[in-house]
């Protein structure tokens, strides 16, 4: 029984990514063949895209500080460039679907560098939940910014202050893998490493001051994307931080689609249609927010790749 859902399992997991995905797509498809869209208010500016680029991956390097910080408090320093190398290059593992590529990737290429790979486990774990559970939290106090009412958010309140307050359960958590661990270890092997709780407070400030850049960096997209004239509006970019952390850790919980690609993007037309319908009209507002969508997600991958590439020769060094 156990053989065969082993063999079935990740075949359905399959299976259901892809009809999330082809529904998605066709949602997508249908609004970007609306002809609204293309009377002159889609354009591209580099001047606004470029710089929210970098600020996407800016936010990520935030995220890795504290991977980081992890390694040295549990004894198992690394250096910032060849931390950032595993870290942007690791970061293609969540379009593996189940997200746990992500570790894997890290462990891996960090091995003859890190003494332990539990520590390296251990620290790219908290760090992921932690910026996770901070965009969870911030979206849920931006709620009023975001300007959404309960008809899109009916049931799902429960699954954003859940993971809005994962924070104080993982001390908890972190204890009982402790325990865990101590059944199978040998009797000299070292302790298992543990992480205080003024360290996860400190993590949870930088990651929400990850978030922010993020939020700026859809702030500028809008920009890149429309003739909208800019607004440095106090706002405006707290809706925009919103509005891309709910979207960002929706995705992230979808464990079955490969960097939440569907999930993600869906979430991300709705609320930009909802904030564009005071800009244009109803079925504008929503092939602009499909086009706007679908642009953020190459934008940030292509920047991406660009960290990868760069870092995969500037970090590589000894330990």
């Amino acid at each position: 029984m156990a053989s065969v859902r082993k063999r079935i399992g990740p075949l359905v997991k399959t299976l259901l990514a892809t009809l999330i995905v082809a529904a998605v797509g066709w949602h997508f498809y249908r609004l970007l063949g609306q002809p609204q869209l293309w009377q002159g208010e889609l354009t591209l500016r580099g001047q606004w895209l470029f710089p929210a680029a970098l600020l996407y991956l800016a936010a990520h390097a935030v995220w890795a500080v504290f991977g980081r910080q992890a390694m040295e408090r549990v004894g198992d320093p690394v250096g910032p460039r060849v931390w950032l190398r595993a870290y942007f290059l690791s970061q293609f593992g969540k379009y593996v679907p189940g997200k746990a590529w992500v570790i894997l990737l890290r462990i891996a290429i960090l091995r003859g560098i890190s003494q332990r790979r539990a520590t390296v486990g251990l620290a790219s774990t908290y760090e992921t939940l932690i910026a996770m559970a901070a965009g969870a939290a911030v979206g849920v106090v931006l709620l009023p910014w975001v300007g959404v009412g309960q008809r899109l958010f009916v049931g799902q309140e429960i699954f954003f202050v859940g993971m809005a307050l994962l924070p104080l359960g993982l001390p908890l958590l972190n204890r009982w893998l402790v325990r865990i661990a101590r059944k199978y270890q040998e009797p000299n092997a070292p302790p298992f490493p543990t992480l205080p709780l003024s360290l996860i407070l400190r993590g949870l400030v930088q990651a929400v001051f990850g978030w922010l850049l993020l939020g700026v960096s859809l702030w500028l997209t809008l920009y890149g994307m429309t003739s909208m004239v800019p607004e440095w509006k106090l706002s405006l970019l707290l809706q925009c931080t919103g509005i891309v952390s709910l979207a960002y850790v929706a995705g992230f919980a979808a464990l079955v689609t490969p960097g939440g690609a569907g999930v993600r993007e869906l979430l991300l037309q709705q609320l930009l249609a909802t904030m564009l319908r005071d800009r244009y009209a109803s079925a504008q507002a929503e092939a602009l927010s499909a086009a706007i969508a679908l642009a953020l997600r190459l934008l940030w991958t292509l920047a991406e790749l660009l960290a990868a590439a760069l870092l995969y020769r500037w970090g590589r060094t000894s330990r």
